[in-house]
């Protein structure tokens, strides 16, 4: 063979998605990961707000004059 020369490659086979997609376990793992990118979406496009309506809740908490707020934040004892 010389260096030039071009080897000769195997064919290569289709893949088999019907029988891919007939399987149990590749369903199981098409649903998680579908449930696994849900959640993380969701928990990162409401943080924000779920942090800015949690410091304002806070907020109003401590400033409120009743003093409602001030025995929740106390440490309870052992």
């Amino acid at each position: 063979m010389t260096p030039g020369a071009a080897r000769a490659q195997k064919p290569t086979q289709e893949i088999p998605w019907r029988l891919l997609l007939s399987k149990a376990p590749v369903w199981a793992l098409i649903v998680c990961h579908f449930c696994h990118n849900w959640g993380t979406f969701i928990l990162l496009t409401w943080m924000p707000t779920y942090y800015n309506q949690a410091r304002l809740c806070l907020n109003a908490q401590i400033q409120s004059p009743s003093g409602v707020a001030a025995p929740l934040m106390m440490p309870k004892p052992l």
